[in-house]
């Protein structure tokens, strides 16, 4: 299955995980935390605009390698 990321939705960090399947909730909330990808925090849940994870896929992409 196709994760087809929308510039203009926001994304639970659950969401990502279940899209993307390499990565996990915790990993991505300390990526946010250290800076490595752009996300807030609403209430209790942790969000990505899309646009925001787009860029990071695409850095990841031509990097050859995710942030540590």
């Amino acid at each position: 299955m196709a994760f087809d990321i929308k510039p203009n939705t926001i994304y639970t960090l659950k969401e990502i995980e279940d899209g993307l399947g390499w990565v996990k909730v915790l990993t991505l909330r300390h990526w946010i935390i250290a800076g490595k990808l752009r996300g807030a925090k609403m209430g209790r849940i942790w969000v990505v605009l899309g646009e925001d994870l787009l860029e990071a896929v695409r850095k990841w992409k031509n990097t050859g390698k995710k942030p540590k």
